[in-house]
């Protein structure tokens, strides 16, 4: 009887932490993904800016010739 309680504690605290260790791997993944977003995001805007000004330049330096 003692026995079979104790495993069930254990099994409730390895579940939890099964649990726990899980949700942290999905949170860190989540995040990564996150930033992975955030930093491509950047760079398409900044590509878009760059492009934009590129072309601007182009078209002040060669539209009046």
């Amino acid at each position: 009887m003692c026995f079979s309680y104790h495993c069930s504690i254990i099994s409730r605290i390895l579940g939890a932490l099964a649990l726990g260790v899980t949700g942290l791997i999905i949170g860190v993944v989540v995040i990564i993904f996150w930033i992975y977003a955030e930093i491509f995001a950047a760079i398409d805007a900044g590509l878009g800016i760059g492009f934009e000004i590129i072309l601007f330049v182009v078209l002040v330096h060669v539209w009046p010739q």
